[in-house]
């Protein structure tokens, strides 16, 4: 139970965003018959990504896949317009 409305959801102490890549590369390991290599490479990316997110503020991820193109947030005008009319 989230002591907050807006406080970010968690399996035991680790956030969603921490906790489902770390689960796909299990799958993934069960499906390719490589268990051990997937999971050594899920709790790689869970420590790296949790380093990585300590030092940035909330959402910093989101605005850097903005910046290279991958993702369009919602009342934005895509990251190559050099001039925005409303």
């Amino acid at each position: 139970m989230p002591k907050y409305l807006n406080a970010p959801i968690q399996i035991l102490w680790w956030t969603q965003d921490e906790i489902v890549p770390f689960i796909v590369c299990l799958v993934l390991g069960m499906f390719f018959d490589k268990f051990f290599i997937f999971l050594g490479i899920g709790i790689l990316y869970m420590f790296l990504y949790s380093q990585y997110s300590k030092r940035f503020p909330a959402g910093v991820l989101q605005s850097i896949a903005y910046m290279v193109g991958f993702k369009n947030l919602k009342g934005l005008p895509v990251y190559y317009d050099k001039d925005f009319k409303e």
